[in-house]
């Protein structure tokens, strides 16, 4: 069964987005993967950097 539908299933479809991305990262980790975060991406325009903090939700290592 797909992760998503795992959650959706245990807690349905109105769970939080912190939540899901929690399971998720539980998920993925116990099938063996590395996974980090909330890894910082900085933001990069026309060779000038924005003081905007934009965030990957998770990152597979």
């Amino acid at each position: 069964m797909k992760f998503e539908n795992r959650f959706v299933l245990s807690f349905g479809p109105d769970l939080m987005e912190s939540a899901y991305l929690e399971c998720l990262f539980y998920e993925l980790q116990k099938a063996g993967l590395q996974v980090e975060k909330q890894k910082p991406l900085p933001l990069v325009y026309n060779e000038v950097r924005p003081d905007v903090r934009y965030h990957i939700y998770l990152s597979l290592l």
